[in-house]
């Protein structure tokens, strides 16, 4: 009896390191227990949700940004995420080029158990979905609500921002060795993380053309009217589209302005799909679709919004993106050609720390899953 009763003992134990060792963990249900809700007896118990290691997580990665000479911004920023509350005064950051920089971290608002969502929740059970708004086979909202919304093992995500601006005005840069940023480093409490960010760098021999506020061919011409335009989102869709909207950018005054060509460049593999123009004076509005090889005449005293549908591979099929991306207008004036950059950053923000987990630690493949399956055209309905 004293040989079965060890063979037990050493086989429960077996087990509990077997299950002390797995990423996800299935909700139990005891008997008699009070505490579990209506709505968690409802739900499918056998389904696994993620338990939590504690580490350092960030949302900069797969960065394919290009700072050079005359663009009005050479800043950045990124967040942390941790499971535990850190101090945000001890958390060091720095960077692994020879460009000076400052730095600022503040605490944000945490993101709360209600950030990870249904989709995700399924991909951690192998489900995926067949188009976006669906329900998985065999996994209900009630599950959702009981294994996720309402289960507190799920921790919020406390979060830090993280400011940098690059100081690109330094005497003698050209002749430094490293104007390029690869690794970002946190230091805190005597630990140290090191994240791969992708690229970040400096091309002081580059010269942007930006013309915020300046008369493109003479006094009363045309002016650019707004400045560059920060950290409009990178979205993840099955087409790879994102939008850059810039209302009322460019004024006509005393003279017509043609604009001869529209493109964006700065960034690997970026594209145009669709781009609209909308024209307003005192008379009227009027929209209109601008293609490749177009010349398109703004009248005098107009204002022109530009409206572009742009494209990029890697929306399709990687977590994340950072780009310091340019819109490059060609124009004519009194037959002049002439033509203007206009300095966009763009960053990936609509995945969670609960969905960068998955991917970066966890290995859930959320493309596959859900992020494919989503549409530009299902969350954005004015093209």
């Amino acid at each position: 009896m004293k040989k079965v009763a060890k063979l037990s003992m050493l086989f429960v134990l077996l087990l509990y390191i077997l299950c002390g060792c797995s990423q996800t963990k299935q909700t139990e249900v005891v008997a008699g227990n009070e505490s579990n809700t209506e709505q968690q007896m409802k739900a499918n118990l056998d389904l696994m949700y993620p338990v939590y290691q504690n580490l350092l997580l960030t949302d900069l990665c797969n960065c394919d940004l290009t700072f050079m000479k005359g663009m009005m911004g050479h800043d950045f920023e990124a967040n942390l995420y941790s499971i535990e509350h850190l101090d945000a005064d001890k958390i060091e950051v720095s960077f692994d080029s020879d460009i000076k920089y400052d730095v600022k971290v503040k605490e944000v608002e945490a993101i709360q158990r209600d950030a990870f969502g249904y989709t995700l929740f399924c991909a951690y059970n192998d489900k995926g979905i067949e188009k976006y708004g669906d329900l998985a086979d065999g996994i209900s909202f009630d599950d959702y609500t009981a294994n996720i919304a309402e289960n507190e093992e799920i921790p919020a995500f406390y979060t830090y921002q993280i400011y940098v601006n690059l100081k690109t005005e330094e005497e003698q840069i050209e002749n430094f060795d490293d104007l390029e940023i690869n690794t970002m480093t946190v230091s805190y409490k005597g630990k140290e993380y090191d994240f791969d960010i992708g690229t970040i760098k400096f091309e002081p021999k580059m010269e942007f053309k930006e013309k915020f506020a300046e008369d493109l061919a003479g006094q009363s011409s045309a002016k650019v009217k707004t400045a560059c335009q920060n950290y409009i989102p990178l979205d993840n869709t099955c087409e790879g589209f994102f939008e850059i909207d810039l209302p009322e950018c460019l004024l006509t005054e005393k003279k017509e302005m043609t604009i001869t060509s529209i493109g964006l460049s700065n960034a690997d593999g970026i594209g145009i799909e669709k781009v609209q123009i909308r024209l307003a004076n005192d008379e009227q509005s009027m929209d209109m679709e601008y293609k490749e090889g177009d010349e398109l005449t703004i009248p005098q005293n107009t204002l022109a919004s530009i409206k572009i549908l742009g494209q990029m591979d890697s929306l399709k099929n990687k977590i994340g993106g950072y780009c310091s991306v340019s819109v490059d207008v060609g124009y004519k004036i009194d037959g002049e050609e002439n033509d203007f950059q206009y300095q966009i950053l763009a960053k990936g923000y609509m995945r969670t720390p609960y969905e960068i987990y998955a991917y970066q630690v966890d290995g859930i493949d959320i493309f596959d899953f859900y992020l494919n399956k989503i549409s530009y055209y299902d969350v954005n309905m004015s093209w």
